[in-house]
């Protein structure tokens, strides 16, 4: 199978999607735009990328001609476009068939919402693929929404890979519990509740009783490091910055608790890793992580934004070591429904019925 993604190929998503479809065969062509190129590329070797000369918004709607010029020339079986706004708009408008367009999260759930404009735009692109992918119900869920009932998603997790992440040995019982987040430093993933509810999880415990980490990159940095100074915790809170991927296996293994706090989450892959690496999780009532946590049965749900239920949470499983030990066994067992190799397969699957029904 000879596969055209229009993806940006500097996202972990992207590089984890094509890597496991070369693995399985596929013959895969990555097209993205300039700014979407990794200046560190952990792709394949056999996978070939072609740069876009368009920069910006603008860009997926006037490079539509190039994306189909370069279709010519790879002759794909099959076209699968990832994020249902920039890259399905430049999907529909090169007018490439037969097509998968895989929906991210922001995509359906925040764009629509900008307007009326945005909403037929992500509808009509949705409309137009073959075949519809979401990593969640609640996705799928939403996909339907935005269309009104007229696309139907097939749900295939982003989930985890059991060879990389997995469970390391329970941390001895012992001083300080290590909380923490690994998350991109952006509004909506609300690390400031964690902040909050870190810093009165201590105010009344010994200066050894616990710290937090906090893995990520991004805009709010600066101010999360001065909520950290004026709550006075800096000398228990750290702030690591941004981790690769592979690093972040380890990261999760070296705490006793995950602690989310999003406002909106489409799948919540970073609650299945930390599952996977056996480490307890607390996370907030979004969808996504509802649905993962199969509503408390694998992990701890508290209604987003309220700091005062997530110190409770937080309260009971850093003086309980038992009750860590009954929630790391019982995420363990809710991650291996997101097999990563499973998943994988059941994409190739997809495809491949796309590209054969063409």
């Amino acid at each position: 199978m000879r596969l055209l993604m229009l993806a940006p190929a500097s996202a972990v998503h992207t590089q984890r999607w094509a890597n496991g479809l070369c693995s399985l065969g596929a013959e895969v062509h990555v097209a993205c735009l300039a700014e979407h190129v990794p200046s560190v590329s952990t792709l394949d070797d056999r996978i070939t990328v072609h740069t876009l000369s368009g920069r910006g918004q603008v860009a997926y709607f006037t490079q539509a001609r190039e994306v189909a010029k370069l279709a010519r020339r790879v002759r794909p079986d099959v076209v699968n476009a990832h994020y249902a706004s920039g890259y399905g708009t430049l999907l529909r408008l090169a007018h490439l068939k037969p097509s998968v367009l895989s929906a991210w999260g922001s995509d359906v759930y925040e764009f629509p919402d900008r307007g009326p404009l945005q909403r037929w735009l992500v509808a009509g692109n949705l409309r137009y693929a073959g075949a519809v992918t979401s990593s969640s119900n609640v996705m799928a869920a939403r996909i339907a929404e935005v269309t009104h009932g007229g696309v139907a998603a097939t749900v295939i997790p982003f989930g985890v890979d059991p060879a990389i992440f997995w469970p390391g040995p329970e941390r001895a019982d012992g001083r300080p519990v290590r909380f923490g987040i690994v998350k991109t430093l952006e509004p909506h993933y609300r690390i400031d509740v964690v902040i909050d509810a870190f810093a009165r999880y201590v105010s009344d415990r010994d200066p050894d009783a616990a710290t937090l980490d906090i893995y990520g990159s991004g805009a709010l940095l600066p101010e999360l490091q001065a909520r950290i100074a004026r709550l006075g915790v800096s000398d228990r809170v750290v702030v690591h910055g941004g981790i690769a991927h592979e690093a972040v296996p380890a990261a999760l293994r070296a705490l006793d608790v995950f602690v989310l706090a999003s406002e909106t989450e489409s799948f919540g892959v970073a609650a299945v890793e930390a599952m996977a690496c056996g480490v307890p999780v607390i996370a907030s009532d979004a969808p996504g992580f509802v649905e993962v946590l199969d509503s408390g049965r694998y992990g701890l749900l508290y209604p987003r934004g309220d700091v005062g239920a997530l110190v409770q949470h937080m309260s009971g499983l850093g003086a309980d070591v038992e009750a860590r030990r009954r929630l790391r066994v019982a995420g363990m067992e809710g991650a291996r429904r997101y097999d990563w190799r499973r998943n994988v397969v059941d994409m190739f699957g997809l495809l491949t019925s796309m590209a054969s029904r063409a």
